[in-house]
């Protein structure tokens, strides 16, 4: 039975950031007029003992990124114990996506601030957009698929034959276990198509959007 396609509301988020009072002094006037821009509300902003409290939207926050390594230093999340206490969870990490060349390079950002870099082929993106895409061809009435009914088709696309077992049963866990074939296959592709609008990817669904 197809899923009937859900109504969203769109939470905007407000992150607190303390930025450090050495990193402050040692910033270009420039650039602390420009943190200010940033700010949601540039009045709005407080002094403690280590620093001084800002509030910033969620969207800014790869320019905040950005801002802060030219003076060394990383954006830490809270960690998965902390955001508990609030009845929240999340993946641990983000992503910076940008196009560069024929590749998109991916920056995956964990929690305590390390960071590491992964490029994707723009060929092998699109081969997983137009695998969903025909899956959603073959499903007209269907609004959104569970991702590891797609892991499948995108297994096949790619012949990567080692998850199918020898009566032709595709094996997901094994498959999402391979983390370096599972996030270069399915995960950074369907995040990248996610990130340029092509598909809308949350938790383990997956919806066409072009």
């Amino acid at each position: 039975m197809a899923k009937e396609k859900k109504k969203k509301i769109h939470v905007k988020i407000l992150l607190e950031i303390e930025v450090p009072k050495d990193l402050l002094e040692n910033m270009d006037e420039d650039d602390r007029h420009w943190l200010n821009d940033l700010s949601r509300l540039g009045w709005l902003n407080w002094e403690t003992s280590k620093g001084r409290v800002y509030l910033f939207k969620l969207e800014v926050i790869n320019r905040l990124r950005g801002l802060f390594r030219k003076y060394g230093y990383v954006l830490a999340f809270p960690s998965r114990k902390e955001i508990r206490q609030y009845g929240l969870s999340y993946s641990g990490d983000s992503l910076e996506i940008e196009k560069v060349g024929d590749a998109f390079k991916i920056i995956q950002y964990f929690p305590d601030g390390e960071e590491k870099t992964f490029v994707i082929p723009q060929n092998v993106v699109f081969r997983v957009y137009y695998t969903i895409k025909r899956w959603f061809e073959n499903h007209p009435d269907t609004a959104e698929v569970e991702t590891p009914i797609l892991w499948e088709e995108i297994c096949k696309e790619f012949q990567l034959k080692r998850y199918f077992r020898n009566d032709g049963k595709f094996e997901k866990s094994k498959f999402f276990g391979d983390r370096k074939q599972y996030f270069y296959f399915a995960y950074y592709p369907m995040k990248i198509l996610d990130h340029i609008g092509k598909i809308s990817y949350y938790g383990k669904y997956v919806e066409l959007l072009e």
